[in-house]
């Protein structure tokens, strides 16, 4: 089978979305739940290095002002991108997209962490972009930012799955692992998805069924919930 994020061919993810009984798994959606919650109070995503939004952030870039609409830019060569049946949709088509379907809200463009540290290039051009929405020029925490908007717009990235633990609507140009069950609006398809499931449902078998975790600093396998009380205790005491 594929990697989670190869949307062409079937992932062992992909399998369990499609198989397995969360219905009658009750312990399994109380620890999401209980790990969802975490994550949302205290700011966890795949990225925990910046600071969050605060108000000064948020007055400079006119954020809670109106509805507002981030449109998530990814690195130029993700893998993701290639395997994410995007039906060669740019994100400058992604970002004229959501132009267009909210003329009544504020449209930012979020650029990839890895390309505001110089180590990437972005998937668009920004210098364009940047004549026609807000470019959010700072690394922030990604859930702290995700908690100002109500709509975000992506291809494949990850961002666009804690949108959705966010209680943000989600719009997928391309195939992410958490596309295609209803959740989303989807602008590409995939027919091997057949189930419609909740967001927590999703997160289960994401990040709990699907993923493996070990603690560095007791050198042992680990589980979702001391994986997330980790980084909060060594992110917050550096």
């Amino acid at each position: 089978m594929g990697i989670f994020y190869d949307a062409t061919t079937p992932s062992r993810l992909e399998n369990i979305l499609n198989s397995y009984d969360f219905s009658s798994d009750t312990k399994l959606m109380d620890d999401a739940s209980h790990a969802i919650a975490l994550m949302l109070e205290h700011n966890i995503s795949k990225y925990n290095n910046a600071g969050f939004v605060d108000d000064a952030f948020c007055k400079k870039y006119g954020l809670n002002e109106q509805k507002s609409v981030l449109v998530i830019a990814q690195t130029a060569g993700d893998a993701s991108l290639e395997y994410g049946m995007l039906n060669h949709y740019s994100t400058a088509e992604m970002l004229d997209a959501a132009i267009a379907e909210n003329p009544d809200a504020k449209v930012y463009l979020k650029i990839h962490p890895d390309v505001l540290s110089g180590k990437k290039r972005s998937d668009i051009d920004i210098t364009k972009a940047q004549k026609q929405c807000i470019i959010l020029e700072e690394n922030v925490n990604p859930i702290s930012l995700l908690k100002h908007f109500d709509k975000v717009y992506t291809k494949t990235s990850g961002m666009g799955f804690e949108a959705l633990l966010c209680g943000c609507k989600c719009v997928c140009f391309g195939m992410p692992f958490y596309a295609g069950w209803s959740v989303t609006d989807d602008r590409s398809h995939n027919e091997r998805r057949k189930r419609q499931l909740s967001v927590e449902e999703i997160f289960a078998a994401a990040y709990i069924l699907y993923t493996r975790y070990y603690n560095p600093y007791q050198k042992k396998p680990s589980d979702i919930i001391d994986t997330i009380k980790s980084i909060v205790k060594y992110r917050d005491t550096v």
